[in-house]
């Protein structure tokens, strides 16, 4: 009989160091940022919105980077009309082009595909900036490109984490 309650006692304390430590686990799996890469993290955690999945984390962003693109693009051809003003709706057109290229690559596990879509993305809205820039006018689509540009860096710092 003695021999029962230390083999009692061992196995609670064995059990709850297991359970602990699942426990403890979980917690930095909760609480891990996957922002903390990211160039711009308040925009990256923002974009996000709590997510712990990296794949899910570069989809949710690219969706949303999709979304954006194509309401500056309906501005861009609003003001485009104006004389004299540069029109980047082909440069958007490709943006959100390579953007579903990206989405793809990653329904399709594939990595490289993944970064070199996402570079033409901000080749995309770079090369905007640049035909805006040699214009007569400032254009009121320089802050939504380089918003645009930073939420790609951040996607970017995100696929890092993919696991395929």
């Amino acid at each position: 009989m003695a021999s029962c309650p230390s083999f009692s006692v061992v196995f609670l304390a064995t059990a709850s160091l297991l359970l602990t430590g699942h426990a403890t686990a979980r917690n930095l799996e909760e609480s891990y940022d996957l922002c903390q890469n990211a160039d711009f993290k308040d925009l990256c955690r923002n974009t996000i919105q709590g997510t712990n999945d990296p794949n899910a984390a570069v989809e949710m962003s690219i969706n949303k980077l999709i979304t954006k693109t194509e309401n500056v693009k309906k501005v861009d051809e609003r003001v485009s009309k104006q004389p004299k003003m540069s029109a980047c709706s082909s440069n958007y057109d490709s943006a959100i082009n390579n953007l579903k290229k990206a989405l793809e690559s990653v329904k399709q596990k594939d990595k490289q595909a993944l970064m070199t879509a996402l570079s033409h993305v901000v080749e995309d809205y770079s090369t905007c900036d640049d035909m805006v820039a040699d214009g007569p006018l400032k254009s009121p689509l320089g802050s939504s490109n380089q918003d645009m540009i930073q939420m790609v860096s951040n996607i970017l710092a995100l696929a890092t984490m993919i696991k395929f």
